[in-house]
């Protein structure tokens, strides 16, 4: 019987930050996806199962907060 791997979402405007912690959390067995933006990340959880959201609060346009707002509503628990 195999593992399952979580799914994890990265979503942070900063490419720096974004590819840190996708190696960090790679190396430790996680199946990840980024995105830079609200956006980006709203067509990730339309297309993708995801287990665990990491975001960045502080992003032009649209908030991190407009986007736990939006997953809240949209992918209930």
């Amino acid at each position: 019987m195999a593992l399952r791997k979580e799914k994890i979402l990265i979503v942070d405007d900063s490419y720096e930050m974004l590819e840190l912690i996708q190696r960090y959390l790679i190396k430790r067995n996680y199946l990840t996806y980024k995105a830079s933006s609200v956006v980006e990340a709203v067509e990730v959880l339309k297309h993708n199962s995801i287990d665990l959201l990491i975001t960045d609060l502080y992003m032009p346009e649209l908030s991190g907060i407009e986007l736990l707002k939006y997953t809240a509503e949209h992918f209930p628990m």
